[in-house]
């Protein structure tokens, strides 16, 4: 009878625990992005995340009078004297063996490191899934996560976000609903250069009051993708080597950047709409708490069951800092 000690679970998770967090941010593109930027961070010596606001952009300038003193400032500035406060959440995945049915029943230390590290592999792709979704959900979580949808609001002008009042300006995203930014009656369909006409609208407005800068990526939902695919369909034809017509594309940009499909934005449950996302990633970090990046915990006996587990953890949430740079259309 093969016994399962300490050693046979530390050598499979050990493997993997310093590999979890770099899959994760390859292959969650939100996360992919916020690493290139430099905007994934650990906090050490705090419960919670503070922000402190970058707001400006889209600030009338009046040119000076004749320059008679005294005369007032004719710029009008606007200073945030204040903060945004967020919370971590738990994200958790469990590994572990059971004793009845598989450690007095398997030959081998070897087979049950096989076992092992088949389960790793699993758990390690359902955190992805996981984070995926969290990072799209349209409300908070349970754990208290703050997806995308919650920073970037449809109602930029309701509710509250980092403890700050969307009522302030400076704490509102952009926002259009496509079909009545566009005149579109509601039993219409929305085209695929109607779409275009939209994305473009949005862009320079994250673009004007983000003081120039533009957004980084866009995030779309499969539907709205492939609306904007076929806009390309209408547009450009594209030959393979052998002269063969192409429809497919292996990536879409919009304005150089790059755009996503996201399966996790599809439309399906309290989601009636379908979204595009202009981030700018420049003004977004994922935070992680010190010691709980990704890691698996040490390893666990529960008292009513015949069970060693370590839970694969991290213990994050998303911020933003600046909400006027971020734009999202839907229809």
């Amino acid at each position: 009878m093969a016994t399962l000690t300490g050693d046979v679970l530390e050598a499979v998770l050990t493997k993997y625990s310093e590999n979890v967090a770099e899959t994760q941010k390859r292959k969650v593109p939100l996360l992919a992005n916020l690493k290139k930027r430099g905007k994934i961070r650990e906090i050490t010596g705090a419960t919670s995340i503070t922000e402190e606001i970058s707001a400006g952009g889209n600030l009338p300038i009046e040119q000076s009078p004749d320059a008679v003193l005294p005369f007032t400032n004719p710029v009008t500035i606007t200073n945030v004297l204040t903060h945004a406060k967020y919370g971590f959440a738990w994200t958790i995945g469990g590994n572990g063996i059971t004793y009845a049915e598989e450690q007095y029943n398997v030959a081998s230390p070897q087979k049950l490191y096989n076992i092992m590290e088949e389960r790793s592999k699993s758990d390690v792709a359902l955190m992805e899934i996981k984070m995926n979704q969290s990072f799209w959900s349209l409300a908070e979580g349970a754990d208290g996560f703050i997806s995308v949808p919650m920073l970037v609001s449809d109602t930029p002008t309701e509710g509250t976000i980092g403890g700050i009042a969307r009522s302030n300006v400076f704490w509102q995203n952009q926002a259009f609903d496509c079909k009545t930014h566009l005149g579109i009656a509601a039993g219409d369909d929305l085209t695929p250069q109607g779409l275009v006409t939209c994305m473009n609208d949005m862009w320079d407005t994250c673009c004007e009051y983000g003081g120039g800068e533009a957004p980084t990526s866009i995030y779309a939902s499969p539907a709205a993708y492939s609306l904007y695919r076929n806009w390309f369909y209408d547009h450009f034809r594209q030959l393979s080597n052998d002269r063969k017509a192409d429809a497919a594309f292996d990536t879409l940009e919009f304005n150089g950047v790059t755009v996503y499909r996201e399966p996790f934005l599809r439309v399906a449950g309290t989601r009636t709409k379908d979204h595009i996302y202009f981030l700018n990633e420049n003004y977004i970090k994922w935070n992680i708490l010190n010691g709980h990046n990704f890691k698996f915990m040490r390893e666990r006996e529960p008292f009513e069951r015949m069970l060693k587990i370590r839970h694969l953890v991290t213990w994050s949430n998303l911020s933003t800092n600046n909400m006027q740079k971020q734009g999202v259309i839907f229809y």
